[in-house]
């Protein structure tokens, strides 16, 4: 063989080790890339991020749901060991009348936002309500309640919000995320409305 056609061959053997070379490394990047790809997507903002985290906080957690269970029993010094205004439900009229009516709260999850001041949160709190004369347990979505650290204890705080407060969370409110828990909430409504005449003949009483 000339030594032409040998510098030839050995050219041509050099480019097909380097582009087999390059077609792996391309395919183990890719490989690499498939196995961080939820890391990666973070990272660069294609994953949606919520402004909440979920059933975060054990202590409070509890606290939400022992101030329900009082609201179903219209348990007056349960309630008031719950808030930070206990005179609130000196008179508890409004919550025996509510009680007749929504009688139980089931399958608690609170969803929390830090609050404006350390070691506080507001917390939406969405839960299955059994009613009077009602078949379905439809999901509802209580209004946003301040926690805040009271000496070694969170409490509910039922006191007058400062305006900076309600600022704070009707902005909250109005963020996306928080506004897909209250559509969650509307479309398990509309859905049991739709298969519950007794739920849907309630929202009529409800909303006229």
């Amino acid at each position: 063989m000339s030594e032409t056609k040998k510098k030839k061959k050995s050219y041509a053997g050099l480019l097909i080790f380097i582009w087999v070379f390059f077609i792996a490394a391309i395919a183990a990047f890719g490989t690499l890339l498939y196995i961080n790809r939820e890391t990666l997507a973070k990272d660069l903002g294609f994953v949606e991020k919520t402004s909440y985290t979920v059933n975060s906080n054990e202590e409070v957690n509890n606290l939400i749901s022992v101030y329900f269970k009082a609201l179903a029993s219209a348990d007056q010094e349960t309630l008031q060991g719950c808030v930070t205004a206990p005179q609130q439900y000196d008179n508890m009229t409004t919550v025996e009348g509510r009680s007749k009516v929504i009688t139980d709260y089931t399958d608690i999850n609170c969803y929390y936002v830090d609050g404006p001041e350390p070691d506080s949160y507001i917390v939406f709190t969405i839960m299955n309500i059994t009613i009077t004369d009602v078949n379905s347990r439809p999901l509802d979505i209580y209004k946003p309640m301040h926690i805040v650290k009271m000496g070694d204890k969170y409490l509910i705080d039922n006191s007058a919000q400062s305006q900076e407060l309600q600022d704070f969370i009707n902005q909250l409110t109005l963020e996306s995320d928080i506004q897909d828990l209250y559509r969650m909430v509307k479309t398990d409504q509309d859905s049991k409305a739709a298969s519950d005449p007794s739920f849907a003949e309630f929202l009529n009483k409800l909303n006229n």
